[in-house]
């Protein structure tokens, strides 16, 4: 068994041997103090604001009248976080749609809605495009998540919300850290992180993070993945500043967990779990992925009240991938593999202007943010793509399928998406304790598909409006009320492979939430609770094998979150969602029906404790519970409902005196066997895997 790649522990010295004496001469030219409780400070603060790339601008999270989750990077580090799946298990509205090592390994559901892999991702409020792409979370600072439609705030996305990545920003005070880590089966990886400033006053900032992981997994996958992200900053004044920020990676996956897909099942009850340790892929498949990001952004303070920023992103991913779909027939888990051959080489160019302030009209405080973005989004596609049933066989007496795949690595122009928008809100304090938010996007919306001559096969063009209003009551700086109502646009979707129109590109549909919420943040103990309903048009398969838009699902619920210090050594987090969904105005086969990837019940509790005898030792134990799940759409299919446990512990101590944090996380304690995912697709969940770090400071 090959364990490890033999050249990337020396590459990796190199490089970080070159960024340490960088960093070393660079911070000797403008001493400073030692830098831990300062970045402690600098990430407190991160995470209260929003991104200033939304149409609210900067704000505190205690006035946005939205349901938002922040995960920073102290979080993801105590428990060794390695996916997005996993970056908000403790929020009862987030389920994980795919395996860390399959092609969907991304996707989420929040509220019981699949997010849009073309609009849901953010990067620094930019878009990415998110198929078959698990970003490394060690170049993040923090992972934002807004819940529900947010057409008004960026634009086009699904109405579940938008995930936003905040990449590591440079530190005012000179930072050198080095981790090495451990994952079952045989899974190893490296990772620096150097920051500071240099020039004059400190004027030139920057920050690069360098990682390498390569081994086995616990399912029989093999990974390589490398990633290499930058932050610089320049501060032109004191008024004006200059930032650019750079990302790649490129992760290659042997053997990626095959999705199990329940379009063709027949049987009425499900099938049992199986280990999520077996291996279900055939020796072809893979998926590689290089991703490449940047982003430059001009921010100018041109008065004590008023900023503006000029931003410009761009994104290009390639993308090969033979997948597997396994198409199960009966309980007995019989099935037929489909196979999905593919090459993608999609691209984002984004251009933003955004001026935001405040000022008075007699006794009224105006918070204003107006702005105008131009988003392109071009897709190519493979032009010799294959998708197809390959074989049988039964995830019980598995045999891997002996596919000799095709290869292709021509592309064509598939689709081109453009949307202008112009956007403006204002927050309008109406005396001490109550505000009232009004905004209103306008977007020139323009969807193009072609053939693989370069035909145009069809035409979308739209200019929709779409607003929101919120009332806020804030009897205290610590505590909101608020109603709100957004609505939300969704580009359509490109008709799959399998389905008797593939290649249709659907019209966008619009979404409309209304929320009623609570939030807290109090010194020992915080609050958050949102009653929500959102209505979004309907997609399905109808009897004919057609993926069409017919009526609307409605996806109504309560959500609890809190977290209290119960004692000095101990902190109790919990987190409560109760939703209810069903079709209206549709079918008549699914009028009053569940739509698929709908759990009703889901809840999470976690407790941490320090140790007063033993202060640098510190543990946690992490529950999730997820109810039963429907998988098919008017179908009483559904998954078991399942428990997992997870244990952790981190230990802080010196080597050589610099400090040192040593860090163990056990996933799936109880080797519980589940399966996990949402409409019309699951996985096995994965079994018990062991997580080592260490990490050391300089």
């Amino acid at each position: 068994m090959r364990l490890h790649h033999p050249h990337s522990l020396p590459r990796l010295s190199f490089l970080a041997a070159a960024l340490l004496a960088c960093h070393v001469a660079w911070a000797d030219e403008d001493p400073v103090q030692p830098r831990a409780k300062e970045l402690d400070t600098v990430q407190v603060k991160a995470q209260q604001v929003t991104q200033s790339s939304s149409a609210l601008g900067d704000r505190a999270v205690i006035d946005t009248p939205f349901a938002i989750t922040t995960v920073d990077s102290e979080q993801l580090q105590t428990r060794q976080v390695n996916a997005l799946g996993k970056v908000f298990a403790a929020d009862a509205s987030v389920t994980p749609g795919g395996n860390t090592y399959g092609m969907w390994s991304s996707l989420l559901y929040v509220r019981g809605l699949a997010l849009d892999y073309s609009n849901s991702y953010k990067i620094n409020g930019m878009p990415f495009y998110s198929f078959g792409v698990e970003l490394p979370t060690e170049m993040f600072e923090q992972v934002q998540l807004l819940k529900g439609a947010t057409g008004f705030m960026y634009g086009f996305g699904a109405p579940g919300g938008i995930v936003n990545y905040v990449t590591k920003k440079p530190t005012d005070t000179p930072l050198l850290s080095v981790d090495v880590g451990y994952r079952s089966d045989a899974l190893f990886s490296e990772h620096v992180d150097v920051g500071g400033r240099a020039g004059s006053e400190g004027r030139f900032g920057y920050r690069i993070n360098v990682s390498n992981e390569y081994g086995n997994t616990y399912n029989g996958s093999r990974l390589s993945r490398q990633a290499l992200g930058a932050a610089f900053e320049l501060r032109l004044s004191d008024t004006l500043s200059w930032t650019t920020d750079l990302l790649y990676q490129r992760r290659k996956v042997d053997n990626p967990m095959p999705y199990v897909a329940m379009n063709n099942y027949t049987s009425s009850r499900f099938l049992g779990s199986i280990d999520g340790s077996r291996n279900l892929a055939s020796d072809a498949a893979f998926g590689d992925t290089r991703s490449s990001y940047g982003a430059t952004t001009l921010h100018w303070q041109f008065a004590p009240d008023w900023t503006a920023e000029l931003s410009y992103s761009a994104l290009r991913t390639d993308q090969r991938f033979d997948q597997e779909y396994l198409y199960l027939t009966n309980a007995a888990g019989d099935y037929v593999n489909n196979t999905f051959v593919g090459h993608n080489t999609p691209t984002f160019s984004v251009a933003q202007a955004q001026v935001q302030g405040r000022f008075n009209t007699g006794p009224l405080d105006h918070q204003v943010v107006a702005g105008a973005t131009e988003q392109v989004q071009q897709m190519y596609v493979s032009r010799n793509g294959q998708y197809g049933p390959s074989g049988t066989g039964n995830l019980y007496d598995f045999v891997a399928l002996d596919w000799h795949p095709n290869e292709s690595d021509t592309t064509y122009h598939s689709a081109s998406y453009r949307q202008h928008a112009l956007f403006v809100s204002d927050t309008v304090a109406l005396g001490k304790h109550w505000s009232l938010l009004a905004g209103m996007r306008h977007t020139d919306y323009r969807q193009l598909g072609y053939t693989t001559t370069g035909a145009r096969t069809s035409v979308y063009e739209k200019s929709p409006n779409t607003p929101t209003v919120a009332l806020l009551y804030q009897p205290d700086a610590h505590t909101t009320y608020y109603a709100s109502y957004v609505e939300s646009l969704e580009a359509g979707s490109t008709v799959g492979s399998s389905y008797a129109n593939a290649g249709e590109i659907l019209p966008p549909m619009v979404s409309k939430q209304t929320e009623l919420g609570f939030k807290a943040e109090h010194g020992i103990w915080s609050a958050n609770a949102a009653l929500f309903r959102i209505l979004r048009g309907a997609t399905y398969v109808n009897a004919s094998n057609y993926y069409v838009q017919d009526g609307q699902i409605r996806y109504q619920g309560l959500e609890l979150q809190g977290r209290v210090r119960t004692a000095q050594d101990w902190s109790l987090g919990a987190s409560l969602l109760l939703l209810d969904a069903d079709y209206q105005r549709s079918s008549t086969a699914l009028t009053d029906k569940r739509p698929g990837g709908v759990a009703r019940r889901i809840g999470s509790v976690q407790l941490e404790h320090t140790f007063s005898s033993l202060p640098a030792l510190n543990m946690h134990l992490d529950a999730r519970y997820t109810g039963p799940m429907y998988l098919v759409p008017g179908k009483p299919i559904r998954t078991p409902g399942y428990t997992l446990l997870n244990l952790g512990a981190g230990y802080r101590t010196q080597w050589r005196e610099h400090p040192l944090t040593l860090r163990a996380e056990v996933q799936n304690l109880l080797d519980k066997d589940y399966w996990q995912g949402g409409s019309y697709l699951i996985q096995p969940g994965a079994p018990r895997t062991l997580a080592l770090n260490a990490k050391l400071d300089f």
